[in-house]
């Protein structure tokens, strides 16, 4: 009967004390949830993005009004209230400055202007402070790593593809810019060339044959079709040869007309006239003639 007894008091005695046990974690449950501290510890362990209050969170600087206040100028045009998004302000970054950090600078600047700011703005200090705070978290830090190299790495690509469409554009407009290029100047020295070689003594017409082809049955054997081609290649060939030596540093046409016989004019220019073709097949170049 005694041992009866015993074991029944012994059962109440740990029934109560479970009770009293669980009473005692509900009371401590309820205290931690309602605790003003519990946004500051959820926050320093899911990173959770703080909010602007007491201003207008819409507000946004210039990249005039960073510059003033000293401030990285990926701030520029972001509202304050994306100040905290990590994503936003690693895009931003690279946007602004390109490829000249890496993503732990890059994040270390964004702080450092966030510091800045609550000190010069102090309605400004309590919500940049906990940004500071939450970019410092491993999941804000590694969400603005990933977005910055993924950024990164797209600026570069857009950066070949538009250096090889400029260097495209450039070697296409060489042509069209030589003749742009050609000045008053020029054309006097080309119409030189031409009248010379269409004077009486047209030295084209004496000493011009094609190797290639029957002088008796090909036409521009005829003395008025080659003289007006070597014109023409002439021409084609000051241009050509502008930018890298002047055709008149090569055949002076004055002292050649004045102190050499028209045989030996004949001759030298042909020969002029052939290295600028040869120079032209050589590098697979189109000499348009105009």
């Amino acid at each position: 009967m005694v041992d009866h007894i015993s074991h029944f008091v012994i059962h109440h005695y740990f029934i109560f004390k479970l009770i009293l046990f669980l009473e005692a974690w509900t009371h401590y449950q309820n205290y931690f949830t309602s605790s003003p501290l519990t946004p500051i510890i959820s926050s320093m362990m899911y990173g959770q993005k703080p909010s602007p209050e007491g201003f207008d969170s819409r507000i946004i600087f210039s990249k005039e009004q960073c510059v003033k206040l000293r401030i990285n100028e990926a701030f520029a045009d972001v509202a304050v209230k994306d100040w905290c998004n990590e994503k936003l302000m690693a895009k931003n970054f690279v946007v602004t400055h390109g490829p000249i950090s890496n993503y732990q600078d890059a994040l270390q600047q964004i702080k450092d202007s966030l510091n800045v700011l609550s000190m010069k703005q102090k309605f400004l200090d309590e919500y940049c402070n906990k940004t500071i705070d939450y970019f410092k978290t491993k999941n804000a830090a590694s969400s603005f790593k990933d977005t910055y190299n993924k950024e990164l790495k797209e600026f570069k690509i857009q950066q070949l593809k538009s250096m090889s469409s400029r260097k495209g554009a450039f070697n296409d407009s060489n042509t069209t810019q030589e003749t742009a290029d050609f000045t008053p100047e020029d054309t006097l020295a080309a119409q030189k060339i031409a009248d010379f070689a269409d004077s009486s003594t047209d030295p084209f017409t004496d000493s011009f044959t094609d190797p290639s082809t029957d002088p008796s049955t090909d036409p521009s054997t005829d003395p008025s079709t080659v003289s007006s081609f070597r014109t023409e290649v002439f021409k084609a060939g000051y241009k050509y040869f502008k930018k890298q030596l002047s055709l008149f540093d090569v055949v002076n046409i004055d002292k050649i007309k004045n102190n050499t016989s028209s045989d030996s004019i004949g001759e030298l220019l042909d020969n002029l006239s052939y290295s600028i073709l040869q120079s032209e097949t050589k590098n697979e170049t189109d000499l348009t003639l105009k």
